[in-house]
């Protein structure tokens, strides 16, 4: 698996296929680059697939700090120069999804579309944050094994864990979530925790830069989506003046 060094973090990643075209793949908290294999394999014969360890998970580097998401997705924006992809279809799942959008507002050049997997622009609820705050607590106390299965009901439903044709499936993530490392994990986790809402900044993504369903944003970032966020910018300011 090559890497390469970005910012201060030794970045991991895979890339397969020899298409004109790039679809560069985020995962999302808890998991790493390979949780894309299956959608990496139907598209490498017609795209570049390039699948990525974000910092402090996988097999990518675990610097001292950088981890709020706007420096994590400053990582994946050089990765994507130093490597001269270009504009890209960025495929994130939760977490990842998260970063495909502050990259779509900060440099939208390197966006051809975007896609969403179980992500939001709204800040998580706070029981949400709680929950995930608890997790991280149990982790830095006792280690990644006392919390996985929480970990494994937050990523994988009820129904799945329970069907017996998708053990070899929840038994391989066991495994590899078990790897990772407590101090970066719960490093990885504070910059979740820290990130704060930004539907208030969607519409400086331009128009035709496609927002998927199997999200909370499930319309185009279209001319309709963007008064959406205008209108709602404007209610905050209204607020924020009485």
């Amino acid at each position: 698996m090559p890497q390469l060094m970005i910012n201060d973090c030794t970045m991991h990643y895979e890339e397969h296929g020899t298409g004109q075209n790039t679809v560069l793949f985020l995962h999302g908290l808890f998991m790493n680059s390979h949780m894309f294999n299956q959608q990496m394999v139907a598209l490498r014969d017609r795209f570049r697939c390039v699948m990525v360890d974000l910092r402090g998970q996988g097999s990518s580097s675990a610097p001292l700090h950088g981890y709020d998401l706007k420096a994590v997705a400053s990582d994946v924006i050089q990765f994507i120069n130093v490597r001269r992809y270009g504009s890209c279809h960025i495929v994130g799942a939760s977490m990842g999804g998260i970063l495909g959008m502050y990259i779509a507002i900060e440099q939208p050049k390197l966006v051809q579309s975007l896609t969403l997997l179980g992500s939001t622009a709204e800040q998580s609820p706070s029981e949400d944050r709680r929950k995930l705050k608890a997790r991280s607590l149990k982790i830095k106390l006792f280690g990644m094994r006392f919390a996985m299965p929480g970990i494994m009901n937050s990523l994988f439903s009820h129904e799945f864990l329970n069907n017996p044709a998708n053990k070899a499936v929840t038994s391989h993530w066991r495994t590899e979530i078990l790897k990772t490392s407590r101090r970066s994990i719960v490093k990885v986790i504070a910059g979740v925790l820290q990130r704060k809402g930004i539907f208030d900044q969607l519409f400086k993504i331009p128009s035709g830069k496609i927002v998927h369903p199997h999200t909370d944003l499930w319309m185009s970032i279209d001319s309709k989506y963007r008064r959406q966020a205008r209108d709602w910018l404007r209610k905050k300011a209204g607020q924020n003046t009485d």
